[in-house]
């Protein structure tokens, strides 16, 4: 799946199981608004499989326990940076349908019934000299809402993303597939 490709995964091929190599570094990604801005004050308690805190179930194979479920509030932002090492146009094009498609279906196995994303690229560069320090420093909200022109100074006009270009780009990709489709699915050396 696009998933594994991008941030690797395993073949699981009877005789010939191998890793496939995430190129890609994600960061930590913090809010930047305050807890009561971005958490929903009503928590949510469920059961989980876990070794501690065992409570009885019927079934004699799982023991569950309790745990609390922090919901967050829309419009809360994560600035994050991802990095792709030695990234290809093929590289590229995948992770900005990945992102896409991980916008709509949710990131994680419940989120599609808690909710969805929306995230925004402001910049491409090829330099490392803008850390998530600095975008974190950056930001400015005004009543809780994120000023994306605060932090989008800290990269030239020629890093700042362009929507049509990010959008035909991502367009590319059943090409790019096509075209390197028995590297990809392992069909030749």
């Amino acid at each position: 799946c696009y998933n594994c490709f991008t941030y690797g995964g395993v073949i699981a091929v009877k005789n010939k199981t191998k890793a496939i190599k995430s190129r890609i570094k994600t960061t930590t990604s913090f809010s930047v608004q305050s807890d009561i801005e971005a958490i929903i004050d009503e928590p949510e308690f469920h059961n989980m499989v876990h070794r501690d805190l065992k409570m009885e179930q019927t079934s004699d194979q799982k023991k569950a326990s309790l745990y609390e479920m922090t919901l967050i509030k829309p419009g809360v932002v994560f600035p994050f940076i991802d990095i792709i090492f030695n990234p290809t146009q093929f590289d590229i094009s995948l992770y900005l349908e990945t992102l896409r498609r991980a916008d709509f279906e949710g990131y994680g196995s419940r989120s599609s019934l808690l909710g969805t994303m929306n995230s925004k690229i402001l910049a491409f560069t090829d330099e490392l000299n803008v850390s998530q320090k600095d975008i974190l420093d950056s930001i400015k909200l005004e009543d809780g809402v994120v000023d994306d022109e605060s932090f989008i100074g800290l990269f030239s006009e020629s890093e700042r993303a362009d929507e049509d270009y990010l959008d035909g780009l991502r367009g590319k990709l059943p090409e790019f597939i096509q075209k390197y489709e028995d590297q990809i699915y392992g069909l030749k050396n």
